[in-house]
């Protein structure tokens, strides 16, 4: 029973993330960390993190990265699988501590990278200078 009600609950709190806006949303916690893990396919969530990313100069853009980018409805899920999983923790919130998954597929220099909420098929896309700025953070290009 106390499993359901959790399972709810963190239902309930993932509802506010899929916002119907033009842009990705995070939920309105402090982020402390960002893990990030190299994906195993949409769907899931690949939680052997590979970079724990908590500094705040560093964490503060990648949220601003995923806070700006921007819902896409003609990109579609093709056979490009994601490389990389994000995996969003916030602080504590009534006494659970919540995460967020995403699936990412990162762009080449000059080009856009792709978000997409674990679980949903929307792409929202990255500005050019994103992708950039993300490679250098994750893949140390």
């Amino acid at each position: 029973m106390e499993k359901s009600l959790l399972y709810v609950g963190f239902l309930i709190l993932l509802s506010g993330c899929f916002s119907s806006g033009s842009t990705m949303s995070l939920l309105d916690e402090e982020v402390i960390a960002i893990g990030v893990s190299e994906s195993e396919g949409f769907g899931g969530i690949n939680e052997e993190i590979m970079l724990f990313i908590d500094e705040q100069d560093e964490l503060d853009a990648l949220i601003h990265i995923i806070e700006t980018a921007r819902k896409e409805n003609e990109i579609k899920m093709t056979d490009v699988q994601p490389e990389f999983d994000l995996l969003v923790e916030y602080s504590e919130v009534d006494g659970m501590l919540p995460t967020h998954g995403l699936h990412v597929i990162i762009g080449m220099d000059g080009e856009k990278s792709i978000f997409y909420y674990i679980g949903d098929e929307t792409a929202y896309v990255t500005s050019e200078e994103d992708t950039s700025v993300m490679r250098e953070m994750l893949l140390n290009d």
